[in-house]
């Protein structure tokens, strides 16, 4: 049996999606709560060597493999060894960001099959324990809102949902899920929102490393590090003080944490609930632009494209519930911690990338 499955006070926790960006913060947070941790990832877009530092048993196979996924939860596979999974994190939907239509429509339906197959053996494994249902957290988006009536208006958990996005529809069809089929079949959950996720672990041994990359910081780091040509800034006409979006970045950090006391609180009081994960302060893509220059000190070219369907003003969060709820407080979560700690990641991870100064948008 793995170490970190041995002991009998340790509640076993499924990270889905573990070897990703978040699902690997994730997962080193929950270890370091005092969970014991399985990954289960398809490694599509996760990465090996990112689940293998953290030293958690790594299950390399799809969410929508009923028979992997109910053997897992029941403690049946080898991987958990007679220790039945305590609570899920679905870290696992899909990022949308830059997707053509016909690419996104199958992988929202690829999420919407995924999350249903987690949702059935998550009943059943309730059932045939006589037990709960496992609970499930879901690692959802911001994009799920959509405009505001009120200029530079804080989204509450109960502001209308009205994503603009193939991201936003994909997530908020992940959410109408548990939503609808977790009431039926009784499955506890949480949802959170997270917003403009960011930053890396302060060590430097986790971050991201997406192909492509379509989040802004790492674009920007990208762009000054040569590994593209420039930063493809998409809108300079919003109605903001320099024209340019506006989101709540979050350090990954802050944001494992609050996956941590989500999955205590499912736990403990079971029912459902949903939390805005954002730190309630904006900055516009501007600001963010030359913060990145002072601190490292690079220049990069910035190409004005037009504005991108699905992309408003205004995106950040009033986090005040999931405050008083779960407890949640920020530790890293400033910008220029943010960027950072993003910085030493992507110097330490593309360091010897042959294909560093091979020049793309």
């Amino acid at each position: 049996m793995h170490p970190l499955l041995d002991s009998a006070n340790h509640r076993v926790v499924m990270v889905v999606g573990g070897a990703g960006y978040l699902g690997s913060h994730v997962a080193r947070a929950l270890s370091s709560a005092g969970f014991g941790v399985v990954l289960l990832d398809n490694l599509s877009t996760g990465h090996v060597d990112l689940a293998l530092s953290l030293n958690l048993p790594l299950v390399e196979a799809s969410l929508g493999d009923a028979a992997v996924v109910e053997a897992l939860l029941s403690g049946d596979h080898p991987a958990t060894q007679n220790r039945p999974i305590a609570a899920v994190v679905h870290c696992a939907a899909s990022d949308l960001g830059g997707c053509p239509d016909e690419l996104a429509s199958l992988a929202c339906q690829a999420n919407l099959e995924n999350t249903m197959v987690l949702l059935d053996a998550c009943a059943r494994a309730g059932q045939r324990s006589g037990q709960a249902a496992v609970p499930i957290v879901l690692s959802s988006s911001a994009s799920v809102y959509g405009p505001s009536d009120e200029e530079n208006e804080h989204r509450r958990e109960g502001h209308a949902v009205h994503p603009l996005s193939a991201s936003g529809y994909c997530h908020w069809i992940n959410e109408q899920l548990l939503a609808d089929l977790g009431r039926d079949m009784a499955v506890p959950h949480v949802i959170l929102r997270c917003f403009s996720v960011a930053g890396a672990d302060p060590q430097g041994g986790l971050g991201e490393d997406h192909l492509p990359e379509t989040h802004l910081i790492p674009s920007i780091l990208e762009a000054m590090s040569g590994r593209r040509m420039c930063l493809e800034l998409y809108g300079v006409d919003y109605p903001t003080p320099d024209g340019s979006p506006i989101r709540d970045f979050i350090h990954v950090c802050d944001v494992a944490e609050a996956h941590v006391l989500a999955v205590r609180r499912v736990l403990n009081v079971g029912g459902s609930h949903i939390y805005n994960i954002g730190t309630g302060t904006g900055h516009s893509v501007l600001q963010v632009v030359e913060a990145a220059k002072a601190l490292t000190g690079h220049g990069l070219l910035i190409h004005l494209s037009p504005r991108r369907r699905g992309d408003i003003a205004h995106l950040v969060a009033d986090p005040r519930r999931a405050r008083q709820e779960l407890g949640w407080r920020l530790r890293y979560s400033n910008l220029q911690t943010i960027l950072q700690h993003a910085w030493l990641w992507h110097r330490f991870r593309f360091a010897n990338d042959l294909d560093r100064f091979v020049l793309r948008r």
